[in-house]
């Protein structure tokens, strides 16, 4: 499978004549649902997308994508190959709506579909929209006064690798700013508490004196750049 670092290519020309779509099929527990895309679009930004559809599988022949995702994260998914962008106001009213307020709930909500995409970015190598999520994330968190709660950080743990950038960041910012009520509140619901694994990180970053005092918090420490010379250039253009 080729490497994300493969995608600089020319954007794929959507309009011209004759063009190729392809299926994704969200595979939720509310059942399926489908959304049809075009398929240079799917391939440029994503290099287990353009795998499925080039090389020597089903999907090559089908042109139908099985994810394993809830619906509505697919559709965010399909709105930012088109749009570039998450959903805003300004977008049709009920995609805004299940972007703010999903199913009715008000609390943390973005904070859910942003970790929601994010996973699903990570699942199926779309390094744009997965880099956004994360640096709009720790802009919130960093901006606000709360600590991501014991929800967000046991379901983070739980779909991504403990190494991962946005793990890395929860461990950080609770080292950062964590009081001792904040450990005891974290840990009160015990079908919520977030794994062993966390606490054992941040056990690590304090007891080996490894947690400088921060000036300023820099998304790309999170980005696990390949060099300086592409940090330097992505740090340039950071919003956080």
């Amino acid at each position: 499978m080729a490497s994300s670092n493969a995608l600089a290519r020319l954007p794929p020309r959507i309009s011209a004549y004759g063009a190729k779509f392809a299926t994704i099929v969200a595979t939720g527990t509310d059942g399926d649902r489908s959304f049809i895309v075009h398929e240079e679009l799917l391939k440029y930004h994503s290099s287990f997308f353009r795998a499925a559809l080039d090389g020597n599988f089903k999907e090559a022949e089908t042109r139908e994508l099985c994810v394993e995702a809830p619906p509505h994260t697919v559709e965010f998914f399909v709105h930012w190959l088109y749009y570039q962008r998450l959903p805003i106001e300004q977008d049709h009213p009920d995609l805004f709506k299940l972007w703010q307020h999903l199913r009715g709930e008000t609390t943390n909500v973005l904070d859910y579909n942003f970790l929601r995409f994010h996973v699903f970015c990570d699942k199926y190598d779309v390094p744009a929209p997965k880099r956004l999520t994360l640096d709009l994330y720790m802009k919130r968190t960093v901006d606000g006064e709360d600590l991501p709660d014991r929800f967000r950080v046991r379901m983070t743990f739980d779909e991504l690798p403990h190494n991962a950038p946005w793990c890395r960041f929860l461990v950080d910012i609770y080292c950062e700013r964590a009081k001792p009520e904040s450990w005891e509140l974290i840990s009160a619901v015990p079908e919520w508490e977030p794994p062993a694994i966390f606490y054992k990180l941040a056990l690590k970053r304090y007891s080996g004196f490894s947690f400088p005092e921060r000036t300023a918090w820099n998304a790309c420490d999170y980005h696990d750049h390949k060099d300086e010379e592409e940090r330097n250039a992505c740090a340039a253009k950071s919003t956080v």
